[in-house]
């Protein structure tokens, strides 16, 4: 019996295998990976990481600056995309060239596993350089638990369940869904997802600047459920700090606003004019921080990294 425990013993000490002892191999558990790309599932882990270190970084009573980071952006018109920026008085503004058909990600986030597409169509209508005017003509938003295709004319809900706009009244668990009116007679609907991210979108019916084709324009109210591994065309904005370091003012008496942006170590710098542009929801013109035709340094991408096939990609 002592040679047999001597034996265990130095077995155990210098890691091999007697007839004496036994190796137990146990592997992992299995789990769903969902439809995670390349990397995306380590993002995942650390995100989950970082979240519950902040949760721990910041004592009772302390709020955690978060100056410069998106507290709202949506997207309309031509198209045009409108960011509100805490810290920073007016809204970032930018253009996106789009022809009709194309698909543009809006937001795609592995955390909370919701994805937001948005489909151009035409129009008869030329813009000032020629070209004719686009608009969005459709959403689909994804989550693990609904699908919801927005359309000027109706929703769909999960593939099966069309909802006329005239009588939009959808809830469970997890989402709510309800239309209201302004005075202008104008109808918005609102998507409340139990996940703390909130959409409203505004439909425009007959509108004269699209000469009779009805479409889409949209804000992400409520993005304080969206995990800073965000992306997409507006949801990488929930993680970035952008500063206005200055402002100058030209010979014709614009002001040009020069921007600091950072996000993940990497710092980037955009300019851009600030000009009138109607809101996303409201469509009063109001003053915003127009970035131009040259978006480098203020997406992570070239813009074409945020068109993806059709409504249904993840």
């Amino acid at each position: 019996m002592k040679l047999n425990h001597m034996v265990k013993q130095l077995s155990l000490k210098y890691k091999f295998v007697t007839p004496l002892t036994t190796v137990v191999v146990k592997l992992p558990e299995k789990r769903h990976h969902g439809l995670l790309e390349e990397n995306e599932d380590a993002l995942l882990a650390l995100a989950l990481h970082q979240s519950e270190k902040r949760k721990q970084s910041v004592p009772k009573g302390i709020k955690r600056k978060t100056d410069g980071s998106s507290t709202e952006g949506g997207g309309g018109g031509d198209p045009h995309f409108m960011l509100r920026i805490k810290g920073i008085e007016y809204p970032i503004c930018f253009d996106v060239d789009a022809v009709e058909g194309d698909v543009i990600k809006i937001l795609k986030d592995p955390l909370s596993g919701m994805t937001i597409n948005a489909g151009i169509i035409g129009s008869r209508r030329r813009n000032r350089f020629g070209k004719y005017k686009t608009f969005i003509g459709e959403i689909f938003v994804m989550t693990p638990y609904v699908q919801i295709h927005i359309k000027p004319n109706q929703v769909i809900i999960n593939g099966s369940q069309t909802i006329s706009w005239n009588n939009i009244a959808y809830a469970s668990e997890l989402v709510r869904i309800h239309i209201n009116k302004t005075v202008h007679n104008e109808e918005k609907l609102f998507l409340h997802f139990g996940n703390n991210i909130s959409v409203v979108i505004r439909r425009l019916i007959n509108n004269t600047d699209s000469q009779g084709v009805d479409y889409l324009n949209f804000n992400i109210d409520k993005e304080t459920g969206i995990s800073y591994i965000a992306d997409g065309i507006l949801g990488q904005f929930v993680h970035k700090t952008i500063s206005l370091l200055r402002i100058s003012v030209d010979k014709h008496g614009r002001k040009h606003g020069h921007f600091s942006e950072f996000n993940n170590l990497h710092r980037s710098h955009f300019k851009a004019i600030l000009h009138q542009k109607p809101d996303i929801i409201s469509g009063e013109k109001l003053w915003c921080w127009n970035v131009h035709k040259k978006t480098k340094g203020l997406l992570n991408d070239n813009l074409q990294e945020y068109f993806v096939p059709d409504l249904t990609s993840v």
